[in-house]
């Protein structure tokens, strides 16, 4: 922009052109993983295993089978739980899995990263949104990426109507 503004458009072309696309539509994110240079039986193998390298890495992964597994995976903490739930953009079915799995869905932290999200199911986000602290249900009714659906929901339940 600064580039842009003193007229120096050949500069503001080599910042702006060829650059990471930063933010993929739900779409994208549905078919692109770029965690998925082995098949999903290798990488399903990996997510059962204990090595940390592999584990942060299958964290990013958007195949459900995959996710399913890791869950399962007792080397995993509260703070990777995290990380898949706030993942965006992410897939719906993946946000369900965790919001629905029944040792991660009880941790608060992870009930707020999903609630928080902006990509989660509308019914998951009604069933949870009740559990978390005023002061996340007010950062939820004021987060513009959060759909209204779930902002007012919010709202009625700070005021208590």
């Amino acid at each position: 922009a600064a580039a842009c503004r003193a007229g120096r458009e050949e500069v503001a072309r080599m910042l702006l052109v060829g650059g990471p696309k930063t933010n993929p539509t739900v779409a994208e994110a549905s078919t692109e993983n770029e965690y998925a240079s082995e098949s999903v039986g290798e990488r399903c193998t990996a997510a059962r295993g204990r090595d940390r390298f592999k584990l942060d890495r299958l964290l990013h992964d958007r195949d459900l089978r995959v996710i399913r597994v890791l869950l399962e995976n007792p080397i995993l903490v509260e703070r990777d739980v995290v990380k898949i739930a706030a993942m965006r953009p992410t897939r719906p079915e993946i946000i369900e899995q965790v919001a629905k799995h029944r040792k991660w869905a009880s941790r608060y932290p992870v009930r707020k990263a999903i609630g928080s999200n902006p990509h989660t199911p509308p019914s998951v986000a009604r069933r949870l949104l009740p559990s978390l602290l005023k002061q996340d249900l007010r950062a939820i009714s004021q987060a513009g990426s959060i759909p209204e659906e779930i902002r007012s929901l919010a709202r009625r339940l700070l005021t208590g109507s």
